[in-house]
């Protein structure tokens, strides 16, 4: 019976949603219209034995938990693999921390939809529109395909930090994408970074200590390096295209200070004008990975501006000429006159 009536909700859903997923793009969304199941029934479905009674895990209560949508294929061996983590793992150490809304895509656009509107939501919509299952939404988390030990301890940081963000929530109150927050400054181990527009309010700064002293800045010493990077709990978050300005702390005394941008071959690529200012030097770039501060006494040769010498004021200037001029006039009057006296 449940076969069949999906059958008839993916045969519905393919007439209709060519009709509205343009219109609807960015409509919020309504729960109700996707077939869901329990976490249990999704076990069921699996063939995962768990004994749910005495767990502490209540699939009816999702106050102050995070929130975890699985969309999954019958017969999806990583599927499996997922759900045998959620009842090895999850369940024995945060049952009453987390929820589980499980849905079936095998045949089911209408679930599809749904996976589509939050990978788009995400950033990470499929071109041709297929997905590797299971696809975990995890509080502020995304992934597609095989959930590996890496995003397995990403899961387990967001149930245990109390990650309560909700995407489809999110959806429904007007946010255009996962980035759509407040926050725009963000500090790890004496350095700040600032963003010109807000970002995610769970994201967190990592700013780790570097070598890179074999990279030579012509005329300057090497002062410090560092790897500067955004992350979403364990995941780096690809920032780029944006205004952000970074600060730096600084323990030895220059006249001059440069910033310089090392690529993966080693390379100084771009170098950064700073600013100082109590200590610091700060600049502004528009993308986040390995940095290096260098500093130089004395003046500095190649730099592309030098102050201009010290000129008069043009007032000064206009002001000269204007009383040379009306001496040079006085004076011809009186010499006019003479002429005429004597004549």
């Amino acid at each position: 019976m449940k076969k069949a009536l999906m059958a008839l909700l993916a045969f519905l859903a393919s007439i209709i949603l060519p009709l509205t997923n343009v219109s609807a793009a960015g409509a919020a969304i309504d729960m109700s219209q996707y077939p869901s199941e329990t976490l249990e029934e999704a076990f069921q479905a699996d063939n995962i034995n768990y004994t749910f009674a005495g767990s502490g895990y209540d699939d009816t209560d999702t106050a102050n938990k995070t929130i975890i949508y699985v969309f999954r294929k019958d017969g999806c061996s990583n599927c499996k693999k997922f759900l045998q983590f959620i009842a090895s793992d999850l369940l024995p150490n945060y049952a009453n921390k987390f929820v589980v809304k499980s849905f079936e895509v095998s045949n089911n656009p209408i679930n599809m939809s749904l996976v589509s509107r939050l990978a788009r939501f995400y950033g990470q919509e499929s071109a041709n529109g297929s997905y590797g299952t299971p696809i975990v939404v995890a509080g502020s988390t995304f992934s597609t395909g095989f959930v590996d030990s890496a995003r397995q301890a990403e899961i387990k940081s967001v149930i245990a930090s109390g990650d309560t963000y909700d995407a489809v929530a999110a959806i429904n109150q007007g946010a255009a994408d996962f980035k759509s927050g407040n926050k725009t400054s963000f500090a790890a181990n004496g350095i700040t970074f600032t963003s010109n527009t807000g970002l995610n309010n769970n994201f967190s700064l990592r700013a780790d200590p570097i070598d890179k002293s074999s990279v030579k800045l012509d005329g300057y010493d090497y002062i410090s390096a560092y790897d500067i990077s955004l992350y979403n709990y364990t995941t780096v978050v690809p920032v780029s295209g944006g205004s952000y300005t970074i600060t730096l702390p600084v323990d030895k005394a220059y006249d001059s200070y440069r910033v310089a941008y090392i690529d993966g071959a080693n390379q100084a690529t771009e170098q950064f004008d700073v600013k100082v200012e109590n200590g610091k030097v700060s600049f502004t770039t528009s993308h986040l990975s390995n940095y290096a501060l260098y500093g130089r006494n004395g003046t500095v040769a190649n730099k592309t501006s030098v102050s201009n010498p010290k000129t008069a004021d043009p007032a000064l200037i206009y002001g000269g000429i204007f009383a040379f001029s009306v001496v040079a006039l006085i004076g011809g009057i009186i010499g006019y006159r003479k002429l005429n006296k004597r004549s």
